[in-house]
């Protein structure tokens, strides 16, 4: 009996032995998740130094096919030529393709500055826009700058001239229409003046306890009656 119990006894020991060698403590799997962390970063990482170094190496073709014919594409498209190397330009901070995107840029703003189709208001913006990226040039358009804000000036003073004009032809359109309409029940005296049946012939006004009545009287056996200042009544 005796020896039965230490059997059950060694065999429950080993079973507990066997279970703790299979599971794993709570400080063992952070610390195995922390690695897998730890990894998955490092993995991420060195995928972006991978792309970082082929955008480098793609770029760096990419400015030795451009060098050559940079400068003509800034005579004839500038704002092209500055796309084609801005990216690049300032991934690589190349002294030599920075300076070439500023003498792209430069020339696209000065373009734009010069070109007499353009309002003064959208050219300024332009030269603005040039010198807060290129400070350098400040100097170089200061007379520029002065007579576009002349012409902004004047374009303003025209576009309110203008605007007052198409303001008084609408008027006049509106005061002909209303003289081209007849009169309804509840006009003002002021509207049926304005409209097309304008100022009567003559005025008989009454005024008793319940206010003043009005009969305007037209040619043609024509009468409007108002009281207290509305259209009433028309008789024709």
């Amino acid at each position: 009996m005796r020896a039965l119990g230490i059997v059950i006894l060694t065999a429950t020991l080993s079973l507990a032995a066997g279970l703790n060698g299979c599971g794993k403590s709570p400080t063992t799997i952070a610390q195995e998740n922390e690695t897998q962390k730890k990894q998955e970063i490092a993995d991420i990482q060195a995928e972006k130094e991978k792309r970082m170094r082929q955008a480098i190496s793609e770029c760096r073709g990419t400015l030795e096919n451009a060098k050559p014919k940079h400068e003509m594409i800034v005579k004839a498209e500038p704002w092209e030529a500055a796309k084609l190397i801005r990216e690049c330009a300032m991934l690589l901070n190349d002294p030599a393709a920075l300076e070439m995107l500023k003498m792209a840029e430069i020339r696209a703003y000065d373009k734009q500055i010069r070109d007499k189709t353009i309002n003064a208001e959208t050219r300024i913006k332009s030269l603005e826009l040039l010198v807060k990226d290129y400070p350098d040039q400040l100097t170089k358009y200061t007379n520029t700058q002065i007579k576009l804000e002349k012409e902004i000036a004047s374009e303003n003073r025209l576009q309110k001239l203008e605007y007052e004009k198409q303001l008084k032809i609408l008027k006049h359109r509106e005061a002909a229409e209303r003289r081209s309409r007849g009169v309804n029940i509840g006009m003002s005296p002021e509207e049926v003046k304005a409209s097309s049946w304008g100022r009567p012939k003559s005025i008989n006004t009454t005024t008793g306890v319940y206010g003043t009545h009005e009969q305007w009287v037209y040619g043609g056996q024509n009468y409007l009656y108002f009281e207290n200042g509305r259209l009433t009544t028309i008789q024709n």
